[in-house]
């Protein structure tokens, strides 16, 4: 006896083919969306922001721009007092938090490598909206706390 499968059959056993590799498609377009097609805000975020509080000067860089996600970024903070004198001697510190949600912060200090020019390294935890948060001791002073907010994104 010959029997033919029926059309129902056929459909179904594409459904249960295909839909797997749809689905596989659409994830790994999903997860690398943020690398192919930058955001308008990615692009308008920048890489230095100038910031006046409390007589002092914090011209603030973080490299590259958006920063990527597990891999060092390097953040630059280039310190003078209201003269425009480096300012030498200070404590700094960042918190990095995404903006949102709980994922876990990332904390850095900065070293100073020149007078008034502080570097340090941090790592952004997933790709998204992230706020820094800089926090300048100078001496028995209270601390400055500086905020600004950087992207971040996976990489290839």
């Amino acid at each position: 006896m010959n029997r033919k499968a029926s059309p129902a059959h056929y459909s179904s056993k594409a459904i249960v083919i295909c839909l797997p590799i749809v689905i596989l498609i659409f994830g790994i377009f999903y997860f690398f969306q943020d690398t192919l097609h930058p955001s308008a805000k990615e692009e308008s975020l920048p890489v230095t922001t100038e910031h006046l509080q409390a007589d002092l000067q914090a011209i603030w860089t973080v490299t590259p721009a958006p920063a990527k996600v597990l891999t060092p970024n390097t953040f630059i903070i280039e310190l003078a007092d209201k003269d425009q004198l480096p300012i030498t001697g200070a404590e700094l510190s960042v918190k990095l938090s995404m903006i949102g949600m709980f994922c876990g912060d990332m904390n850095f200090t900065l070293q100073e490598q020149q007078p008034g020019t502080y570097i340090g390294e941090g790592y952004p935890l997933m790709p998204g909206d992230w706020q820094a948060k800089l926090s300048i001791k100078l001496g028995q002073e209270k601390p400055v706390t500086l905020f600004r907010e950087m992207k971040a994104v996976r990489t290839l």
